[in-house]
C-alpha cells in the first residue's frame, strides 16, 4: 500500500498486485500520514486551492478512500472479483460524506474515479465493476465531473456552502465539459459567471448556457 501511495505521489500511476489480499496490516492511518499528507499537499497546491475557511483534511478518512482506491485499481486487473466482492469494498468507505471536511478528504484519492472508471470501461463492457463506479459517482458528485455514465446528479449542499469545494466542482464542469452537470440553480449562476467573457474556456459549456436561459432549464 505504501509503494500505491508512492507511485500515485510521485508518479500519477500505480501498479497493483493481480490477487487480492487483505490490507489491514498494509495500511496503518498514522503511519501512512506522512505521505497522505504529501499527496494532499502535492495536489493541492497544483490546484491552487486556497480559500476561507478551507476544508480540514481528516487523514483519517482520505485513508479509507485511499484503501477503495487501491481496491478499484485491483478490480481492473483482477477479472474475478464478482459484484459481492465490489460492494464490499466500497461500502468500507461510509456513504455519503457527512461533511464538507469529508467530501474533501475523499476527494483526494477519488478524484481519479473518471479515469479510473474509462480504463475499466475499455477493460470489459458491461462488467460488474463498470455499475459499481457509475453508483459510486452518484455518491460522490465531487469526485466524478466527467463520467459520462453518472449523468445528471445534483451536488449536496455541503459542496455548494464550501467555497473550495464549490470552486473545485465549477472548475472540473469547465475542464471536462461535463454539460450535464450544468442543472438550475446555485450551479448554473456559478457556471456561468464562471465563463464570463471567456466562452473559449470551455465551448461546450458556453454553448449550453447561451443556449439556455436558467428560467428554462429543468423544463
Amino acid at each position: 500500500m505504501k509503494q500505491f501511495l508512492t507511485d500515485l505521489r510521485d508518479l500519477g500511476r500505480v501498479k497493483v498486485p493481480s490477487s487480492l489480499h487483505s490490507l489491514e496490516a498494509d495500511l496503518d492511518a498514522s503511519t501512512l500520514e506522512p505521505l497522505l499528507r504529501e499527496i494532499h499537499d502535492k495536489w493541492a497546491l497544483r490546484e491552487l486551492i486556497k480559500a476561507d475557511p478551507m476544508p480540514e483534511l481528516d487523514v483519517w478518512v482520505m485513508a479509507d478512500a485511499a484503501r477503495l482506491l487501491y481496491r478499484l485499481c485491483q478490480f481492473v486487473v483482477c477479472r474475478e472479483a464478482d459484484a459481492a466482492c465490489i460492494q464490499r469494498a466500497i461500502e468500507e468507505l461510509p456513504l455519503p460524506g457527512e461533511t464538507a471536511n469529508d467530501i474533501y478528504s475523499v476527494d483526494v484519492m477519488l478524484r481519479y474515479l473518471p479515469d479510473l472508471a474509462k480504463i475499466a470501461k475499455r477493460v470489459a463492457m458491461g462488467d460488474p465493476l463498470n455499475d459499481a463506479l457509475t453508483e459510486l459517482g452518484k455518491a460522490w458528485p465531487l469526485s466524478s465531473v466527467g463520467m459520462p455514465s453518472v449523468g445528471a446528479v445534483q451536488p449536496e449542499a455541503m459542496i455548494l456552502d464550501s467555497p473550495v469545494l464549490k470552486a473545485l466542482y465549477v472548475d472540473r464542469i469547465l475542464a471536462t465539459n461535463d454539460v450535464r452537470r450544468v442543472l438550475k440553480g446555485p450551479i448554473y449562476d456559478a457556471v456561468k459567471a464562471a465563463i464570463g467573457g471567456f466562452p473559449q474556456l470551455a465551448p461546450k459549456i458556453a454553448r449550453y448556457v447561451k443556449a439556455t436561459p436558467a428560467s428554462r432549464l429543468g423544463r
